[in-house]
């Protein structure tokens, strides 16, 4: 697969007639866009290569290997469904059988990006997270949002996420993936209020609402019952091997069941040093560029009336790290809705459009890409207290 494309205009007119699409990947990234891309196109078969699912069905579609599904590719358009690293390893697999990417195959993001706006004019995104709080339970020595290095973290208030929600839908017709997070998203005392305005107004134009959590608060009935309510579910990260709380996890996951909310345990989780802000990486402009297509992270980010293409920018500014350069979000009280061409310039955005082909921060982030080899055990905890040396960190 070549570097993610970042304006629209890549698929031709075969692409944006279609009514018909086969989908490669039936993980979590594919699942939270189902629901649209069932509604919207016909779909033959899926394509999954985990020997589990193959010859089973999700809703009547049939889930095939690649095998399987080899001889009935001639003339299908197939939309990969997973992250970017996921996503190159298919594409190198489907460039060996003699198909090619953007006339036989995209991934999803520039698929979903190009038909909804060719064909209605709608912002049509595929994930997007929001923090609600900058309070941990851990301290997580490599937490990707620097939740360790603030010095006074706070609860974000209700006022200021229903604002950004707001602003968001405003603008955006639909997004697969919304999820909340921390964090420890639990922590937050108003998070009731908070998720019963995201459902109830705009359940209908998103795909999945999840809470990313670390499995160590016991959420309250009443936030059980409305997250069974309105088909939230909830996503917990596994630390139990850097962290003793087997049993505590155990609770949530038992509340969760007994109050029918959705939940998957995510335990093959892999981090990275992300090197700053105790040893940054110094790339060029054009190092930090091809940087970021390697990277390329699924989720954008939404705190503070804007759009992040990375959400690890926000963290960064927030906790005092890191002054962002204007390409590094998108302010979305800029964007008239009523304006085609503002709205296209937020799709773009989010696609990877932006002055100087890169995020200014890229430069000094490892970030999570095949590029960036410093893989460490997740969730090593640091020492309460490391905010003392953000000074030393560089701030």
């Amino acid at each position: 697969m070549s570097d993610f494309y970042t304006h629209l205009g890549v698929l031709d007119q075969t692409w944006l007639d279609c009514r018909e699409i086969v989908v490669y990947g039936l993980g979590v990234m594919a699942m939270k866009s189902m629901e649209s891309l069932r509604r919207d196109f016909k779909i033959p078969f899926v394509i999954d290569n985990d020997l589990k699912k193959a010859g089973t069905h999700y809703a009547g579609i049939p889930i095939l290997t690649l095998e399987q599904a080899r001889e009935k590719l001639s003339g299908k358009k197939i939309v990969i469904a997973s992250t970017y690293g996921v996503s190159r390893a298919i594409a190198k697999t489907l460039d060996t059988i003699g198909l090619r990417e953007t006339v036989d195959y995209c991934a999803l993001d520039l698929f979903a990006a190009e038909w909804y706006w060719h064909n209605r004019r709608e912002v049509h995104l595929v994930e997007v997270h929001t923090t609600i709080t900058e309070q941990c339970t851990f301290n997580c020595k490599n937490c990707n949002m620097f939740m360790p290095y603030f010095e006074h973290p706070r609860h974000l208030s209700v006022r200021e996420l229903t604002d950004d929600f707001d602003l968001f839908f405003a603008r955006v017709d639909w997004v697969s993936g919304f999820g909340l997070l921390g964090g420890e998203p639990f922590l937050h005392p108003e998070l009731y209020e908070i998720l019963a305005h995201l459902c109830g107004r705009y359940a209908g134009r998103i795909g999945e609402i999840s809470i990313i959590t670390n499995g160590t608060i016991v959420p309250d009935q009443q936030l059980l019952e409305l997250m069974a309510r309105h088909n939230v579910r909830v996503h917990i990260s596994d630390y139990s091997k850097a962290v003793p709380y087997a049993q505590k996890q155990a609770q949530v996951v038992r509340a969760l069941i007994d109050s029918g909310v959705d939940y998957r345990v995510n335990e093959s989780l892999v981090w990275t040093d992300f090197g700053f802000p105790d040893h940054p990486w110094h790339l060029s402009k054009e190092q930090a560029a091809a940087h970021m297509q390697s990277c390329a992270p699924v989720f954008r980010g939404l705190n503070s009336g804007r759009l992040y293409f990375c959400h690890v920018v926000w963290a960064a500014q927030r906790c005092g790290l890191y002054e962002p350069a204007g390409t590094d979000s998108l302010s979305l009280a800029s964007i008239d809705p009523s304006s085609e061409a503002d709205r296209r310039a937020l799709l773009e955005y989010s696609l990877g459009s932006m002055d100087g082909g890169c995020l200014s921060f890229c430069k000094y982030c490892g970030g999570c890409g095949g590029d960036n080899r410093n893989f460490v055990q997740p969730a090593i905890q640091a020492p309460r207290g490391v905010q003392m040396h953000i000074e030393e960190a560089g701030r």
